[in-house]
């Protein structure tokens, strides 16, 4: 028996056990056949002597879950929804599990094997719900379809290409997380994980403790709807009655939000709680399965190019949202203007019509010739700089994930610059002993290049520790996997010069600059209220005064942003050529450097050089490379804020 068998009793997904059982040959041939899929290591570098030892291990003996093929399991590292999908699409239900339908099986979202489907296997969709009916004549017609489709399920769930197809039914956000779609789909089939409604799972979103909890209650077959309480306290109260917040590492339910993103180790110690739980209350019916099917949490390395990065930041990325709801806000300040600027035109157009007193009222309320004017401005310019705006914040988008794309493709490439160092040490270091054997060289010159040697494996596992985290950081940005491996395919090498010239860019920046064009627009507000009082207002008046000067500083504050953005658009111009130079430079102090090496490793074998002659000559090669990447990505960086200052920007403007 299986940990889900209590799991026949839940209304909402009991109909589908009929599958359970290919579902479980799909997912060990998933792992048999998998590339990515490896035998589980039983202890990892990074959990020896946490709270999570013991968890990782036994779930790692069980095949329930893997670390990464640099021997880690990153057990304070975030998990996503998408992830712990997978470990409960692995929790197989037993061979002797009750199979029953629900009364009120719900079927919403899912798609009915079609005629042709149907006809493929020699029958009809009439025939099969007539044979239905004669196995089960009470049963409505909701529940015949829930068994035809549990059948069809049944038949179809060992095939991957069948599970993403109902993974794409159920949700819509599932294209940037194709690995996760058919266990998405399987978890979801068994209950275990629910999306957000609205066709939303957010696969790469971070699985904050609470979801945890009721994924955790739900896997051990806890009939759900006599819970007491509301969400999430009655799922935090069962999970706490069966156990599976004991030991976790710097998290109390009692005292801390479950709010917040759990970690792998938490993870794996959640899971472990509820494998023992389990096979304690085996008489309530909280069976474990007897086999597990593998997860691996590292996935084969994803490919990106830095267009695909800046692609996925704008459809998928945490700001891409943001970037849309602005959207969603500036049209309905535009609707806003557009019905504000009608009311008053009718408003005038009525107006002689009325009594003076009447008037008055209305010009009091804003109902002005003036007002109409300024309201009508406003209104065609948000309608026309809606799109504008948009686009700022995709470029601001797009600029932002160039440079978090650049500096990642800096920390490894200075990793290959540290491993590349400490290969060189590592043969000085032998150079050393073998001198040493023939008694060349000192027991103290030995020990001296030990220690470099063994700062040079600092140095790289520091920067091996810094690409991590900025991948890391990066993928939680573009809204994908934390832990997801990255196969960066755009090369970090030096970007082509093909701006205009600075006359024809500060010509082409000077109509298109959306800060300048919002400038413009407040200049004319005030120029529109500046000449309503001048034709009704004493000229000697405080309140026509205060207007024509906020209208006079409002024409010079436009020429003053005019002269910042040439000058600013300058300044960039006569960076790039200064980086360029500074590669010249570390190109040329790299020969050197590397020339210099080899000649002082020359002169120390032959008797005529010291070892710190080599230990400078390697610091400067070693710096040398690290400066030539950060000029690389400085240059290139450069070229593109260019480009960015020469077009609308990436500066959003505030309509309201």
């Amino acid at each position: 028996m299986g940990l889900y068998r209590s799991l026949c009793q839940r209304k909402a997904s009991a109909w589908i056990r009929l599958a359970s059982l290919a579902l479980s040959a799909f997912l060990l041939s998933q792992l048999i056949f998998s590339p990515g899929a490896w035998a589980a290591e039983s202890s990892y570098s990074d959990t020896r002597g946490e709270e999570c030892e013991d968890a990782v291990a036994l779930l790692s003996e069980k095949g329930v879950i893997n670390g990464y093929e640099d021997g880690t399991f990153r057990p304070d590292h975030q998990i996503t929804r998408a992830e712990v999908a997978k470990i409960f699409s692995s929790l197989i239900v037993g061979e002797d599990t009750e199979i029953v339908l629900s009364e009120d099986a719900d079927l919403s979202g899912l798609v009915f094997p079609s005629e042709e489907d149907q006809e493929e296997e020699g029958k009809s969709p009439q025939e099969d719900q007539e044979k239905s009916s004669e196995e089960k004549p009470s049963d409505t017609e909701e529940q015949t379809d829930a068994e035809v489709l549990a059948k069809k399920l049944s038949q179809d769930l060992h095939d991957s290409d069948r599970l993403t197809e109902i993974a794409l039914t159920l949700y819509n956000d599932l294209d940037s997380c194709v690995w996760a779609q058919p266990y998405i789909a399987a978890a979801s089939l068994c209950g275990i994980v629910n999306g957000y409604g609205s066709g939303i799972f957010k696969p790469s979103g971070n699985i904050t403790y609470n979801e945890l909890a009721a994924m955790c209650v739900r896997a051990a077959g806890t009939d759900t709807s006599e819970l007491a309480g509301s969400w999430p306290d009655s799922y935090i109260a069962a999970a706490q009655e069966l156990g599976m917040y004991k030991g976790m590492k710097e998290f109390d339910p009692k005292e801390d939000d479950g709010s917040a993103a759990a970690t792998r180790g938490n993870t794996a110690i959640a899971v472990s709680n509820i494998y023992h739980a389990a096979e304690e209350q085996s008489a309530k019916g909280y069976l474990f399965p007897d086999e597990l099917i593998s997860v691996v949490f590292a996935q084969d390395a994803a490919e990106l190019s830095l267009e695909k990065a800046v692609e996925i930041m704008q459809t998928e990325g945490l700001q891409a949202e943001s970037a849309q709801l602005a959207r969603e806000s500036d049209k309905a300040i535009a609707q806003g203007y557009k019905e504000t600027a009608k009311t008053i035109s009718d408003s005038l157009d009525i107006a002689d019509l009325l009594p003076l007193d009447q008037q008055y009222q209305l010009q009091e309320s804003g109902v002005t010739k003036s007002n109409l004017k300024i309201t009508q401005l406003q209104r065609d310019f948000v309608k026309e700089n809606i799109d504008n705006n948009y686009q700022a914040d995709m470029n601001k988008i797009e600029q932002t994930t160039e440079q978090l794309y650049f500096g990642l493709l800096q920390a490894q490439e200075n990793v290959k610059v540290c491993e590349e160092t400490l290969i060189s040490e590592e043969n000085t270091l032998n150079l050393l002993k073998k001198k040493y054997e023939l008694g060349a060289a000192s027991k103290l010159e030995v020990q001296s290049q030990e220690n470099n040697v063994l700062t040079a494996q600092d140095s790289l596992t520091q920067a091996q520790n810094t690409f991590q985290s900025t991948q890391s950081n990066f993928l939680m940005l573009m809204g994908m996997d934390a832990g997801r491996k990255l196969n960066l395919t755009t090369e970090l090498t030096k970007a082509v010069n093909d701006l205009p010239s600075l006359n024809d860019a500060q010509e082409y920046m000077l109509k298109n600059s959306l800060e300048l064009k919002y400038y413009e627009y407040l200049t004319e507000l005030t120029k529109i209220q500046f000449e309503s009082l001048r034709s009704s207002t004493n000229s000697n008046s405080s309140k026509y005064l205060k207007a024509k000067s906020a209208y006079d500083q409002a024409q010079m504050g436009i020429e003053q942003m005019k002269l910042n953005k040439k000058n600013s658009l300058q300044t960039a111009y006569e960076k790039i050529p200064a980086l360029e130079s500074q590669i010249t430079r570390y190109d040329s102090m790299i020969r050197l450097a590397e020339d210099s090496l080899e000649l002082a490793k020359t002169r120390y074998e032959i008797g005529m050089g010291t070892l710190s002659d080599i230990e400078s000559a390697q610091l400067s090669v070693t710096q040398a490379k690290l400066g030539r990447i950060s000029a690389v990505v400085a240059y290139n960086q450069a070229i593109s804020d260019a480009w960015y200052e020469i077009g609308i920007g990436t500066t959003r403007i505030s309509f309201s």
